[in-house]
């Protein structure tokens, strides 16, 4: 069964819920998970740092409430990077 867009950004915002729910988070944190779940809606990959989990939006690195990579969507559409800091402190090891 194929899932339409608006299907597929209504899954992963339901998810996105479930996994914050019972934690706290700013105003700041919650748009950016938004904009993360409409990306992903848009079937596009999420970049997370493998060393420090913080994820790309558009240019910038943040950090996310770990439960919110447990997701099995967003598993499935992320994809590993390293961010600016982690890899300068990679190259002074």
């Amino acid at each position: 069964m194929s899932h339409t867009q608006p299907d597929l950004a209504a899954a992963i915002e339901r998810r996105v819920v479930a996994a914050l729910v019972g934690h706290r988070i700013t105003d700041e944190q919650a748009d950016l998970l938004l904009r993360v779940s409409e990306r992903l809606g848009r079937d596009e990959f999420v970049v997370q740092c493998a060393w420090c989990d913080r994820f790309e939006l558009d240019g910038h690195w943040h950090a996310a409430p770990r439960e919110f990579f447990r997701s099995a969507i967003v598993l499935a559409r992320s994809t590993h990077g390293i961010c600016p800091d982690c890899r300068r402190e990679v190259r002074t090891r």
